[in-house]
């Protein structure tokens, strides 16, 4: 676990003042609005780094030296030009290649040196190794808006203590744009030798140099340019991957070791992970990986095969800044006997902001749950790697952590959904097939209490399997797009038109000799049981979704008469209790304009 960013480092060195840093470049992008932050917070940081060498005596041509007394703004790009040239070491030059300088005007300019010499002031950079300078540098990379994936501090840090490297091994991180990652696995692991290979490498040679840390840093896309000796690959003990979610890459960048072709930069990227790495390899994953057909199914089952995957683990949604992706974990490791699943995606492991974005301030409970899973029988589960290859489920954690969450049936007989009621989906629109106005109903349409009798948004139907998607007295409604879980069910219908489904939703129309009457069976899904069963078999990357199959198969138990008698009563209180609200209610509102009548001089 990381140290405190804002600890003096043991080594006696002067922190760095990370507060200040992050104020300095939020500041900076205030002051130049009219360009690209992720250029300018770049600039600011090559001439912070410019500066530095200078200090340290490391720049030899007078001519490149900074000087701040003697400093033209117009003079900055031809020296930061004559630095990526002329600099000794390679390590140094690499800082000065991503250059785009040539954009910006003098007084912008002046900001940006502005901004660097507060990076000086700060003790960014640092003349002596240290884990708590490191751990401050990570905390300042991760807020840098320089990446399309820029992985939150928390993240970094549950990743590599995941990961586990250790003193003296070979650790492998592939996109690390910011070295975030890597400068926390230096803090956690001294003697560790990391490598990085990343296509943007500027971020991380800026940040080697200012922690003073022997990083090896390749400047490639590892999933194009797979070996650059087209040798044999080198083999690392442990390893992180977070390739580019969605990106596709050209069929001809298939290489020989990729055991599932594929264009899908995620699913190429575990394969380059397990090529390279003999120990544990830790990647983050878009969900759809987990469940979806095609090449991802493909890749699931040659891991189930191979015995290769150790863990997965869910996480919330909203971390990350740039995209609304819902993605996981996936663990890795060679001759594995199960794989344990970790719900992680439960509110007492992020904070939420006001803003709906999320953060994983409980990292450290899932390291914990991790490594005991079997004390955590409510958020993991051990799964053998044959019993999920023949079942072919989808990987997604909470589909097999479901039954140890789910109370005892006490006795009762358990049957499937689809024995119980017939499932009809709404048919999409074609745009040039005949239509019938209708009233449609959607999941904001169902009452909290009661029946459903009456909707008010007008629309047209195809009228061809017009009567699958027709409400019946009696249908159970269910939201099965969006809002999962949302459950009506059918009053007397008084619409002047016929009343149907919207796409988000199904009717669950139970069989006439059903032993389970509907109002039972509705009351079943609105409970906590049926709620949990219903968020458990939920899919979708970015809008969740219930499958047909999935909600089929749902387990219903089946009350005792006496127990279908207690809840038709109980019911049948929460409709009369609705309606006296409803009419409180419409008398409040009716006072009020009494009141306003009044002041406005009426009667």
């Amino acid at each position: 676990m990381l140290m405190n960013a804002h600890s003096a480092p043991s080594s006696g060195q002067p922190p760095f003042l990370i507060d200040r840093a992050i104020s300095a470049m939020r500041e900076l992008a205030s002051q130049v609005p009219h360009r690209p932050i992720q250029q300018t917070q770049l600039l600011a940081l090559q001439i912070a780094s410019w500066m530095h060498l200078s200090q340290v005596g490391k720049i030899e041509e007078p001519n490149l030296q900074f000087n701040r007394t003697d400093v033209h703004m117009n003079a900055i790009p031809s020296i930061l030009e004559g630095l990526a040239k002329s600099l000794l070491h390679e390590a140094d030059r690499q800082i000065f290649k991503a250059r785009h300088i040539g954009l910006y005007e003098d007084r912008e300019l002046f900001s940006v040196l502005e901004c660097a010499e507060d990076l000086i002031r700060c003790n960014m950079f640092s003349r002596i190794y240290s884990a708590e300078h490191l751990s401050a540098l990570a905390t300042f990379s991760a807020t840098l808006e320089v990446t399309s994936l820029r992985l939150p501090s928390e993240l970094s840090q549950l990743l590599v203590t995941l990961a586990a490297p250790a003193a003296g091994t070979e650790m492998l991180i592939c996109y690390d744009d910011t070295l975030s990652k890597g400068l926390i696995a230096a803090a956690v692991a001294e003697q560790a030798h990391i490598h990085v290979e990343t296509p943007d490498p500027t971020l991380p040679w800026v940040f080697k140099l200012a922690s003073a840390s022997n990083f090896s840093i390749a400047s490639h896309d590892p999933l194009l340019d797979v070996s650059p000796d087209d040798g044999d690959l080198a083999h690392f003990h442990c390893g992180i991957i977070s390739a580019p979610m969605g990106k596709r890459y050209p069929t001809e960048s298939m290489h020989r070791r990729y055991q599932v072709p594929s264009t899908d930069s995620s699913i190429l990227g575990i394969q380059h992970a397990l090529s390279k790495i003999s120990g544990r390899t830790v990647a983050l994953v878009p969900n759809n990986l987990l469940f979806a057909s095609g090449d991802a199914n493909n890749l699931r089952s040659y891991l189930l095969r191979q015995k290769l995957l150790f863990a997965v683990i869910s996480l919330p949604t909203a971390l990350l800044q740039s995209t609304s992706v819902e993605f996981s974990i996936l663990i890795l490791q060679h001759n594995s006997e199960s794989v344990v699943f970790i719900e992680g995606s439960t509110e007492e492991f992020f904070n939420r902001d006001g803003r709906g974005r999320s953060t994983l301030n409980g990292w450290p409970l899932l390291v914990e749950i991790f490594r005991d899973p079997s004390a955590w029988p409510t958020h993991a589960s051990a799964v053998a790697h044959d019993a999920l290859e023949a079942s072919g489920q989808a990987l997604l954690p909470r589909r097999h952590i479901g039954a140890k969450r789910t109370p005892p049936t006490r006795g009762r007989q358990v049957r499937e959904l689809g024995e119980l009621v017939s499932i009809h989906r709404p048919r999409p629109r074609v745009a040039s097939e005949e239509t019938t106005p209708v009233f449609e109903v959607g999941p904001s349409d169902f009452p909290k209490f009661g029946k459903l009798t009456e909707s008010s948004r007008r629309v047209d139907a195809p009228t061809a399997d017009l009567s699958k998607a027709l409400i019946q007295p009696n249908d159970i409604l269910l939201a099965a797009k969006g809002a999962i879980g949302k459950v009506a069910m059918a009053g007397r219908i008084c619409a002047p038109l016929p009343m149907v489904v919207s796409q988000a939703c199904v009717i669950l129309r139970p069989h006439p000799r059903s032993r389970l009457p509907p109002e039972i069976l509705f009351a079943y899904l609105r409970s906590n049981l049926g709620q949990d069963l219903l968020l458990q078999r939920r899919t979708g990357n970015t809008v969740p979704n219930l499958l047909a199959k999935d909600i089929s198969s749902l387990p219903v138990e089946i009350p005792s008469d006496a127990e279908c008698d207690d809840i038709r009563n109980l019911l049948e209180r929460q409709e009369i209790l609705q309606f006296q609200v409803d009419v409180l209610l419409r008398e409040q509102a009716m006072n009020g304009d009494l009141i306003c009548q009044i002041f406005e001089g009426g009667q």
